[in-house]
């Protein structure tokens, strides 16, 4: 449990329950997901813990035997690159993005770049910053920069991501996104009790325009399980 140093109490029981559910009673089970890897890089003390768990996760899917993606993802990119070529395309890109709000691949760079430039350059200066606070002795690792990060946070701007995150509670998030799509759309969303749903932690809701049209059905599916990722 030393090894678990740094992290929130909700996250450490999120971590047991994974493990029980892989009958590991008494221990913890970081699965190697964005959204429970990323609190373990940016709060957990054990700078050992993160340097395992980054790189099982960016080694994920790349480490041969039966669970390499290399060969599966070549093939996929072949196969794209025939299906844009019988539909028209000249490559995957502009058919995939054609009805997307760049609608090209050349603006869709041309926006990351202009984004990238300045976002890199923002990075280079508060890595400096996050080497300073760590000190002459101590080299920033790539598993080392949510942490470094976070303690930066606190440091300009006296604001602990933790603390803010009862005010975020997943209910308050889903009613602004609601009241947000009501002013830019006038879309109403009304919860149904009476659909059919994959799992219990799915909730729908009735789709409504500003005159009263039905849009469709929206599904709520937010948290992460076995098979499915969060989101």
């Amino acid at each position: 449990e030393a090894d678990l140093a740094g992290l929130p109490e909700d996250l450490r029981a999120s971590q047991a329950r994974a493990a029980e559910a892989r009958n590991l009673k008494g221990k913890w089970v970081i699965n190697n997901t964005r959204s429970a890897v990323d609190p373990v890089l940016s709060y957990g003390e054990n700078r050992a813990l993160r340097e395992k768990v980054w790189r099982a996760f960016v080694n994920r899917g790349d480490n041969g035997g039966r669970t390499d993606n290399k060969a599966l993802a070549s093939e996929m990119l072949k196969l794209r690159h025939q299906r844009a070529a019988l539909l028209g395309y000249p490559t995957h890109a502009h058919w995939a993005i054609e009805q997307a709000m760049a609608a090209t691949p050349e603006r869709a760079v041309a926006l990351m770049e202009a984004v990238w430039r300045p976002a890199a350059a923002q990075v280079k200066a508060d890595v400096a910053e996050m080497q300073a606070l760590a000190g002459d002795g101590f080299k920033l690792a790539p598993w080392d920069y949510r942490f470094y990060a976070e303690k930066l946070r606190k440091a300009k701007y006296d604001l602990d991501l933790k603390e803010v995150k009862p005010y975020m509670q997943l209910d308050r998030m889903r009613e602004a996104m609601f009241w947000s799509a009501g002013q830019l759309y006038g879309f109403t969303f009304r919860l149904l009790k009476n659909v059919e749903v994959q799992h219990p932690d799915v909730t729908v809701y009735d789709v409504k325009d500003a005159q009263g049209k039905h849009v469709g059905l929206w599904y709520f599916d937010p948290f992460a399980r076995e098979g499915k990722r969060s989101g």
